[in-house]
């Protein structure tokens, strides 16, 4: 038992320095380089050995319980960091592609209403950030432009404080418009299961339970200070179960990818 954990501490410690700047690691055999100390391409405590036996330092098939059991602790290990920086990758080009997509539709968007006359001035920065016009809140950022559900869920949540800023400053048509151009993305990105909730629009019939609840509270809001707030404070609670939500749904990815 003593060697199983020491030889899990040793991977462990290797994986936290080592696991981070590796996509998906080749497969070697020991013979081909994986017992080679000369090869400085090689990490011999993370690199998966085609024969599995290689992977704890046995030249033989293990024959007792305990040499089995460590063998299967081992490859299961170095399998699941393999996976976890592929899915890593796999994310980070998802959301890329997701980003490309909407900078695309934004920019055909914009050149269809540059052509029929509309001005140009109201459009928004590379950043997302409003410039001019009058759309919303001063420093407000176009959430549906930034990515990754993730993504959209933070810039969500830092509009949210704008928004507060704006209600206390008693800029509230500003916040009020913020808050309708926003719970509008929130439906778009609302990554929890319906439950036939109702809302004061019908269009907003098939979602979850904390859209549902704070569309109604912001619909409901009109220009009533307090009723904003309390609105702020239910969106909040959307994007944290949101962030909750894609969370425990990458959690499950993982395990899925460990088995």
């Amino acid at each position: 038992m003593k060697t199983v954990n020491k030889f899990l501490s040793k991977f462990y410690i290797a994986g936290i320095m080592l696991g981070v700047g590796f996509v998906a690691l080749p497969v070697f055999a020991a013979d081909n380089g994986c017992a080679d100390n000369i090869n400085n391409r090689v990490v011999p405590v993370l690199a998966l050995c085609s024969a599995h036996t290689y992977n704890i330092g046995l030249p033989y098939n293990p024959t007792s319980d305990s040499d089995k059991q460590l063998m299967r602790s081992v490859v299961g290990l170095k399998s699941t960091i393999m996976m976890q920086q592929m899915y890593k990758q796999y994310e980070y080009l998802e959301a890329t592609l997701s980003r490309l997509k909407t900078q695309l539709e934004r920019e055909i968007l914009t050149s269809k209403l540059t052509a029929a006359g509309a001005s140009s001035s109201r459009t928004s920065s590379a950043s997302g950030t409003y410039v001019g016009g009058n759309n919303g809140v001063a420093g407000a950022e176009n959430c549906r432009s930034v990515g990754s559900t993730a993504e959209v869920m933070s810039c969500l949540s830092r509009n949210l404080d704008r928004i507060s800023s704006a209600i206390n400053s008693s800029d509230i048509g500003a916040a009020r418009r913020q808050v309708e151009t926003d719970l509008e993305t929130m439906r778009l990105y609302d990554n929890l299961t319906p439950k036939d909730q109702t809302t004061s629009d019908k269009k907003y019939s098939s979602v979850s339970a904390q859209f549902a609840s704070a569309y109604n509270e912001c619909a409901g809001a009109g220009t009533n200070r307090q009723k904003l707030s309390s609105c702020v404070d239910y969106m909040r609670v959307f994007i944290t179960r949101n962030i909750e939500a894609q969370n425990n749904q990458n959690r499950n990815t993982y395990n899925m990818s460990a088995r």
